[in-house]
């Protein structure tokens, strides 16, 4: 008979007992861990009981939890719901028999069956390699970026710190600047709010300024301590943007490597770039649901073979075949043409974390040459304002 039952958490669910149970686990000051446990869970969108999985003793002690965190993100404008994967926490004396895994196990379980197609996590590498147990891999390529040289520009720019009332024109913004970039998290007023609520509070360093040219505010930007990982402004203002930055106090820039205003620094600039990529800690993800990826993706896969002259064939990997002509996806039986020595590499592959050609461990058949051109390194890149 097993020493303790899993369950999802339902309407009984005591969030207090949760919020004491992670602040202990996650210290190492409990005052201070019990103040930004409660803001984050109390304030988080998608937190309800349906959204924990939980651990208890035979005599109903709180052994064990998981939360699940849900966003949507998108891949190169594509809408894909995501299951995010926080607050693992199990009790000092119940460690290494076996809790934590069946914990992860049910939540894999659980976002499966709710049609979430990846699941998305910040794993530690001091946790030893713990996530890569259950299929997930790393996929943030973090690219902090030095600027050398600050240009002069005929416009002048100046900041404030951010405010609610200019809210609705950032969210607006940020939708412009970030939707054809990999990994972006589509982000609702709930999302937001609570991303400016951990601002308010002073929650990891954050800090938020808008942007303004004479008094009208123009776009704004998000700093991690003195590091930029955010921003959203016209083009017209690049040029001055790089004065603004140095009159901030930031030391360097770490966006989506495809961010027109990275592409901006990188071409007209004096930089230095340094990358950091880890398999087994950062941003990590899984594919849960391929065939539903598969969908998701299938037109953006047409439009490519259409450039590349392949619309009169199919692709198949995961034992589903992809009509290359209209996307749509089928079960098939036929030998795949992409194949993979681990399963979770291709995450990475599906994900443009890297270019194919890069990948160790993926094989496609010759007779289809172009296959690689299906799949181009789009930098999958998080913010880490969106930290899940």
């Amino acid at each position: 008979m097993s020493e303790y039952l899993i369950s999802l958490g339902n309407d009984q669910l005591n969030l207090n007992e949760v919020i004491e149970f992670v602040s202990k686990i996650f210290g190492p000051n409990y005052y201070e861990a019990s103040i930004m446990q409660r803001q984050i869970i109390e304030h988080e969108p998608s937190t309800s009981p349906k959204n924990f999985i939980i651990a208890r003793s035979n005599s109903g002690e709180l052994l064990g939890v998981v939360r699940v965190v849900q966003r949507n993100i998108l891949l190169e404008g594509v809408k894909v719901p995501v299951g995010g994967i926080s607050s693992v926490g199990v009790r000092p004396e119940w460690r290494r028999r076996g809790l934590a895994s069946e914990l992860i196990h049910k939540a894999i379980q659980v976002m499966t069956s709710r049609g979430m197609d990846l699941s998305i996590l910040y794993g530690r590498r001091a946790v030893d390699r713990f996530y890569t147990r259950f299929g997930y891999l790393g996929i943030g390529r973090y690219v902090d970026l030095q600027l050398l040289s600050y240009p002069e520009s005929e416009i002048s720019l100046h900041s404030i710190p951010f405010e609610r009332e200019k809210q609705e024109l950032c969210m607006k913004l940020y939708d412009e600047s970030y939707q054809d970039l990999s990994g972006s998290v589509l982000r609702d007023k709930s999302v937001w709010d609570f991303l400016l609520m951990r601002i308010e509070k002073n929650m990891g360093g954050l800090r938020a300024f808008l942007i303004l040219e004479g008094s009208s505010v123009v776009g704004y930007l998000v700093l991690m301590d003195y590091q930029l990982i955010e921003i959203a402004v016209p083009k017209y203002f690049f040029p001055a943007v790089p004065t603004l930055m140095h009159n901030l106090g930031i030391q360097s820039i770490s966006i989506h490597p495809r961010h027109p205003f990275y592409v901006y620094c990188r071409t007209r600039i004096n930089t230095i770039q340094k990358e950091r990529f880890a398999l087994d800690g950062g941003y990590m993800a899984k594919i849960l649901n391929p065939q539903s990826l598969l969908k998701r993706l299938g037109p953006t896969l047409a439009s490519r073979a259409k450039i590349v002259g392949a619309s009169d064939q199919v692709i198949r990997l995961f034992d589903y075949e992809i009509n290359l002509r209209s996307g749509e996806v089928s079960s098939t039986t036929e030998k795949n043409d992409i194949i993979f020595d681990r399963t979770d590499t291709a995450v990475q592959y599906l994900l443009g974390v890297i270019s194919p050609r890069d990948v160790v461990g993926v094989h496609w058949t010759g007779e289809k040459p172009w296959i690689p051109y299906l799949f181009p390194g789009l930098h999958y890149h998080t913010s880490a304002w969106d930290e899940i």
